[in-house]
C-alpha cells in the first residue's frame, strides 16, 4: 500500500507496493539552506544516493525526473556538468524554471518503477543536453514521457503559433512510438513564460488543435497543468511535456469531474479534464490536473485570501477523488504553485492540517492562469483496486 517516508529535511518519498504488479516510488528533494547551484547539486546527488539505498533501488529503475531551477539561464551550465545529470539520464529528464519556496535554488522530483520487467530507453527530441525523453516498457504497458517540447526560435513571440507547432510535434512523436493523441496521451504539463500575457494564446491554439484532431469529442481531454514556467531561451514562450500509455483500453481511462464543486472546463473554453483515473488490474492512478479555488459556475472563490483558497482547492481535489472511492490520503505527491511567495507559510499550514501525513511535495512560485487564483495544486493519487484489466506491470 501507500507509505510516506521522510528521511531528513531534504528527502521525502512515498512508496506503493502490492503483491501484484510493479512497485512505485515518488521522491522529492529540497536542499534547504543551499544558496549556490553547485552546492545544491552536490546535495541533490548525495541525498538521491541516500534515498536509493533506503528504498533498495538503483538508477536503472528511474523513469522520470523534473528539476526545478530558480534561475535556469545561470544554473543550467552547472547542471550540464554535474554528476546528478549523469545519474538522472537513466530516465526522462525535464528542466523548468520555477523558483522553489523552500530556500534552495534547485529542487528535484523523481518517479521510479521497480519490477523485473522494466526496461527504459532514453532519447533526445531537441538539441538540449538536459531535456531527455524516455520509453519505459513493462510486461503489460508502455509509458512514453516526452519532455522539453518547444517551438522554433520565434521573434514574433506568439504563444499561439508556438503551441500549434509543439502539438504537431507531440502528435508526430507519439505516432513514431506507436501511439496516438487519443487513447494514449493521458497527461500534459504546459509551462508558459509571462503567463498573464501569453496563456490565452496557448489555450486558444490548443483548443483549435484538439478540435481538428477530434480530441474530446466522445472521448476525453488529457489531464493537464497550465502554469507559468520558463526555459533557457527567452524566445520560447511555451514548453510542453506529456505522458502517454500504450496498452490501455478506452474504458480504462475514466474522467474525474467533481461537478458538485467544479464546472466543466469547456464552460470557460479550455480543453483539459479535471482529472483522469487510469484503471489497472490491481490499482488505479488518479492524475489530478492543476486545481484551484473555483466553484461549479467557474468562478474564483475567496479572492485575496490564500488560506481559504487552499482549503477550497483541497475540497475540490477531495471531491474528484471521492467520486472514484479515493481520498487525499491516497495522494502520492503534490506540486504546489503560488502566485505570491508570501503565501507559503499560510498554505503549508493548511496542508499540514488537512493531511494526516503530508506526502512528498514541492512548492514553487508560479502564477496561475487567472490573476485572482493565488494557489494551484496538482499530483497523482494511487490506490489498490481490482479489475479484469492487466495489472500495472
Amino acid at each position: 500500500m501507500l507509505k510516506n517516508i521522510k528521511l531528513n529535511e531534504v528527502v521525502q518519498y512515498s512508496s506503493f507496493k502490492l503483491e501484484t504488479g510493479c512497485e512505485e516510488y515518488f521522491l522529492t528533494l529540497n536542499p534547504v539552506g543551499k544558496t549556490h547551484a553547485e552546492s545544491c547539486l552536490d546535495s541533490l546527488f548525495e541525498n538521491l544516493s541516500l534515498f536509493l539505498k533506503d528504498a533498495g533501488l538503483t538508477e536503472k529503475e528511474l523513469v522520470f525526473s523534473r528539476v526545478y531551477f530558480s534561475d535556469v539561464s545561470n544554473q543550467i551550465e552547472f547542471f550540464k556538468k554535474s554528476e546528478l545529470l549523469k545519474r538522472l539520464q537513466e530516465g526522462a529528464v525535464s528542466c523548468i524554471q520555477q523558483e522553489s519556496l523552500q530556500k534552495n535554488p534547485l529542487s528535484l522530483f523523481c518517479y521510479f518503477i521497480k519490477s523485473n520487467s522494466v526496461k527504459t530507453s532514453c532519447f533526445k527530441i531537441k538539441s538540449s543536453e538536459c531535456d531527455i525523453s524516455s520509453s519505459t516498457s513493462l510486461k503489460n504497458y508502455k509509458l512514453l514521457w516526452l519532455t522539453g517540447l518547444i517551438g522554433k526560435e520565434d521573434k514574433s513571440l506568439s504563444s499561439a503559433k508556438q503551441t500549434i507547432e509543439i502539438f504537431k510535434d507531440l502528435k508526430e512523436l507519439n505516432l513514431k512510438n506507436g501511439m496516438a493523441l487519443v487513447n494514449h496521451v493521458i497527461r500534459t504539463w504546459i509551462f508558459v513564460r509571462d503567463l498573464d500575457n501569453h496563456y490565452k494564446g496557448m489555450t486558444d491554439a490548443r483548443k483549435n488543435f484538439f478540435e481538428k484532431e477530434g480530441i474530446g469529442e466522445g472521448n476525453y481531454f488529457p489531464a493537464s497543468t497550465g502554469i507559468e514556467g520558463a526555459v533557457e531561451n527567452h524566445q520560447n514562450l511555451v514548453m510542453v511535456e506529456s505522458l502517454s500509455i500504450e496498452g490501455l483500453l478506452p474504458e480504462q481511462i475514466v474522467k474525474m469531474q467533481g461537478l458538485k464543486n467544479l464546472s466543466p472546463t469547456m464552460d470557460y473554453h479550455v480543453t483539459f479534464e479535471r482529472g483522469l483515473e487510469i484503471v489497472f488490474g490491481d490499482r488505479s492512478h488518479f492524475h489530478i490536473s492543476g486545481t484551484a479555488s473555483i466553484n461549479h459556475l467557474g468562478e474564483v472563490l475567496h479572492l485575496g485570501n490564500p488560506e481559504l483558497q487552499t482549503q477550497r482547492t483541497l475540497d475540490n481535489m477531495e471531491v474528484l477523488l471521492k467520486e472514484k472511492e479515493a481520498s487525499l490520503k491516497d495522494m502520492a505527491y503534490l506540486i504546489i504553485y503560488l502566485r505570491d511567495a508570501c503565501s507559503k507559510d499560510v498554505v503549508l499550514a493548511v496542508l499540514k492540517e488537512r493531511f494526516s501525513h503530508l506526502p512528498p511535495f514541492i512548492i514553487t512560485k508560479a502564477p496561475v492562469c487567472r490573476p485572482g487564483w493565488l494557489v494551484e495544486i496538482e499530483g497523482v493519487g494511487i490506490k489498490a483496486k481490482k479489475s479484469s484489466y492487466p495489472v500495472f506491470g
